[in-house]
C-alpha cells in the first residue's frame, strides 16, 4: 500500500493504532457493537433535529453522509441520501457500528475523539487501506455544563467531505448541537430564583458571547447578561478562540506586545472571576470549562450554509472594533472577507444594496461595481452606483 506523508494529527492517530497491533493491511471493518432501542436512550438524540436541519442538505448535494457518535465512537443516528448511505453501509458506517481508533483505526470521528479536537482525514491518511476511497471530518460536542466530550459529529463520503469548509461547517454545527443541549438539561429546583414574581434559573447550561459591532462584549451566562470591560472583552475573546487555553504569559503577550505584565492579567482574570463565578475558566492554563456560543459561530454557521442574506443580517460589525489585538482583529478580518465574498458571489441587488450601506461596504470598491452591473442601464441606480466606484478608484 502506498503510504502517504501524514500530517502530525494523523501520524499520532497512526502511532496509536500500530501500539495497539493493527495492520494497515486489515480488511476488519468497523465492528458493529449494538442495534435496538438502546441507542435512542443517549442524552445527545436531543442535539439530532438541530444537526439534520444544518447539516442534511449539505451531505445530500455532496453524496455524504453525516453522523453523530456518544463518547465511546458507538454511531447513534446516521443520515443521509439514500445511495450514499448504501455505500457507507458497505464499510459499516451505519447506526451501532463503533468508530472509536482502537475499533477502526484513523478516521475523523475515531480521531476527533481521541485528540478532543476537529479533525480531517483524507484518502489514506484513514489507517485502514478499505477507507482509503473516502474522506472524513468531525467535531467533538461537549457537555454544556462541564465541557466533557460526550461524543463527536462526523461527516463521512467522497472527496468533498474532506473539506476544509465541510469541517468548518461541521464544527459550527457542533457548537449549534451543544446549544440545543444546553435546554434540555434538567434544572434542579436550588437553581432558581425568585425575581419579582417569576422564577428565573440561577445556574444552568448556556453560554454566549456578543462581540460583533461592539467594544464591551455582551456575556449571557445561563439567562444572565453581565456587560465587560474592554480589557475583559478580549480576554474572554482570546481565551474563547484558544481552546487548549492560554497561561497569563500568553495573554499578556497577545494583549500587548509591549510588555504587558502577566501579574496584571492574573488581576483581570481574578476580577473576572469575582463578576462571573468561578466555575467558567480553568487556571494554568486559562482555558473555558463550559461551551461558550459567540455570534461569530452564527454568521460563521450562516455562511456555510450559503444563507449569506441572513449572515448579513446578523453581522453588525467586526467584532471589538475598537480592539487591535492581532487575533481578534484577525478574526473580524476572516468574517468580513467571508462574508463579502458570499455577498459578492449572491448576484442579488437588494443583497448588494445591503452591503454597501455598512460601513465596510461602503468602502468596497467591487461591490458597488458589481451594484451598478446588475442596475438596469441607464436608471438612476446604476449610475450612483457607477459614480461611488469612480470615487474609491
Amino acid at each position: 500500500m502506498t503510504t502517504p506523508n501524514p500530517r502530525p494529527v494523523v501520524a499520532q492517530s497512526w502511532k496509536r493504532c500500530f501500539a495497539l497491533g493493527m495492520s494497515r493491511d486489515s480488511l476488519a471493518l468497523a465492528p458493529i457493537r449494538l442495534a435496538g432501542p438502546e441507542l435512542g436512550n443517549n442524552a445527545l438524540t436531543a442535539a439530532f433535529p438541530a444537526c439534520s436541519a444544518l447539516l442534511g442538505e449539505a451531505v445530500r448535494e455532496c453524496g455524504c453522509v453525516f453522523a453523530l457518535a456518544d463518547a465511546s465512537g458507538l454511531l447513534i443516528h446516521v443520515e443521509g441520501e439514500a445511495r450514499a448511505r448504501a455505500a457507507c453501509a458497505r464499510v459499516n458506517f451505519v447506526v451501532g457500528a463503533d468508530w472509536a481508533e482502537p475499533a477502526a483505526g484513523t478516521n475523523a470521528i475515531g480521531t476527533a475523539l481521541a485528540v478532543s479536537g476537529a479533525v480531517r482525514v483524507v484518502g489514506l491518511e484513514h489507517f485502514f487501506g478499505w477507507a482509503g476511497s473516502f474522506a472524513s471530518v468531525a467535531c467533538p460536542v461537549r457537555e454544556p455544563r462541564t465541557g466533557q466530550v460526550i461524543g463527536a459529529l462526523g461527516v463521512l463520503g467522497p472527496a468533498d467531505a474532506g473539506t476544509t469548509t465541510m469541517l468548518a461547517l461541521v464544527r459550527a454545527t457542533a457548537r449549534v448541537a451543544e446549544s440545543e443541549l444546553a435546554q434540555h438539561v434538567a434544572v434542579p429546583a436550588s437553581s432558581l430564583r425568585v425575581v419579582g414574581n417569576r422564577v428565573r434559573q440561577r445556574s444552568g447550561a448556556g453560554i454566549a458571547l456578543s462581540v460583533l459591532g461592539r467594544d464591551r462584549a455582551l456575556l449571557e451566562i445561563d439567562g444572565q447578561t453581565y456587560q465587560l470591560t474592554p480589557r475583559h472583552s478580549e480576554i474572554v475573546m482570546l481565551i474563547r478562540l484558544a481552546p487548549s487555553g492560554l497561561t497569563a504569559e500568553d495573554l499578556a503577550e497577545r494583549l500587548s506586545p509591549d510588555g504587558l505584565s502577566p501579574t496584571s492579567i492574573r488581576v483581570e482574570i481574578s476580577r473576572l472571576r469575582r463578576q462571573l463565578g468561578e466555575e467558567l475558566f480553568t487556571a494554568r492554563p486559562y482555558a473555558l470549562l463550559r461551551p461558550v456560543h459567540t455570534d461569530v459561530d452564527t454568521v460563521s454557521a450562516l455562511l456555510a450554509l450559503g444563507r449569506a442574506a441572513e449572515a448579513l443580517e446578523a453581522y453588525p460589525g467586526p467584532p471589538l472594533p475598537a480592539s487591535h489585538t492581532p487575533e481578534v482583529v484577525r478574526c473580524g478580518q476572516e468574517l468580513r472577507e467571508s462574508l463579502r465574498e458570499a455577498v459578492l458571489g449572491s448576484y442579488n441587488p437588494q443583497l448588494l444594496r445591503r452591503w454597501v450601506a455598512t460601513p465596510d461596504g461602503n468602502r468596497d470598491r467591487a461591490a458597488w461595481e458589481a451594484l451598478a452591473g446588475l442596475m438596469p442601464v441607464g436608471s438612476p441606480q446604476r449610475e450612483q452606483a457607477a459614480a461611488r466606484a469612480v470615487t474609491l478608484a
